[in-house]
């Protein structure tokens, strides 16, 4: 399964509310914001801030 944030990286978890894969690429921003496995959509749906210094993300 591919991450559908970062195209060509294969994704190795799920976001707990969505579903919606996850690379390793995403995974050390989720930790920071100590909220576990959430997407980049969820984490900005909730309100939390999603750290702009990394990787591009591409929402789709």
């Amino acid at each position: 399964m591919e991450c559908k944030f970062h195209p060509g990286e294969e994704a190795i978890d799920k976001c707990v509310l969505c579903d919606t894969p996850l690379c390793v690429k995403c995974l050390p921003s989720c930790q920071e914001l100590e909220y576990g496995l959430l997407c980049p959509k969820c984490c900005r749906a909730l309100g939390l801030s999603w750290d702009s210094s990394m990787d591009p993300i591409h929402f789709r």
